[in-house]
């Protein structure tokens, strides 16, 4: 299975409603799995600031290909002391390589961090599939 790696920094604060402080231009590392095979890809979030984490995001759908969103299972680690909590992560792939991320922070998704690139309409798509995402995953 090819496997490409890549890293983003969340640069933009969406929304900061107690953000921790180790959100703040967070350096993420990827690693994008796709089995030609299946014709099926994966993202996995490997590290955030360092910190080693493994959170897997799944394709949005058939007609978004290149977009990608973790199960809505909170995920939460320390950095520095201070508890970080993953709620949702979405990432837009770009065939030029100028890929797209934004991390909901806290188990409200109160604090969201993104890269400069994330744009609105990737925005609006995170607000309408979150909560489906967390029915599915049995959390409401």
């Amino acid at each position: 299975m090819p496997t490409i790696t890549f890293e983003l920094t969340l640069e933009k604060t969406l929304t900061d409603k107690c953000c921790p402080s180790a959100v703040k231009n967070a350096v993420c590392q990827f690693r994008h799995e796709f089995d030609h095979v299946h014709k099926a890809g994966r993202v996995v979030l490997e590290r955030f600031n360092g910190m080693p984490t493994e959170i897997l995001l799944n394709p949005l759908g058939p007609t978004m290909a290149h977009a990608f969103m973790s199960d809505g299972s909170p995920t939460s680690f320390e950095i520095n002391d201070e508890e970080v909590i993953v709620d949702l992560l979405v990432v837009n792939l770009d065939m030029s390589g100028a890929h797209a991320a934004a991390i909901m922070f806290g188990l409200d998704g109160a604090c969201v961090e993104a890269t400069t690139n994330f744009i609105g309409s990737q925005i609006d798509l995170v607000a309408r599939t979150a909560p489906n995402v967390r029915v599915r995953a049995g959390r409401y």
